[in-house]
């Protein structure tokens, strides 16, 4: 079992998602979130605040995931 990284490139950061496979029911995941300094050194972060809306992006990921698991079981005969 290999491991795999996966790269998102977003407009104000990049995430990096490591996966690596322990067994054949059992995988590591890792995500490093990465930020340019001048992000990271913001009076906004600096206060306790987030660098950026990372997590509007997740959001939308959830709605597309459910989405194509709707379409999917529709075409399948399964109803929702």
């Amino acid at each position: 079992m290999a491991a795999a990284v996966f790269v998102n490139l977003l407009p104000d950061h990049v995430i990096l998602h490591r996966m690596l496979p322990l067994a054949g029911d059992r995988t590591v995941v890792g995500c490093d979130w990465l930020y340019a300094s001048e992000a990271v050194a913001s009076r906004a972060c600096r206060d306790g605040g987030v660098p950026g809306p990372a997590e509007h992006h997740i959001g939308v990921l959830h709605d597309w995931l459910l989405g194509r698991l709707g379409s999917a079981r529709l075409a399948a005969g399964l109803g929702r």
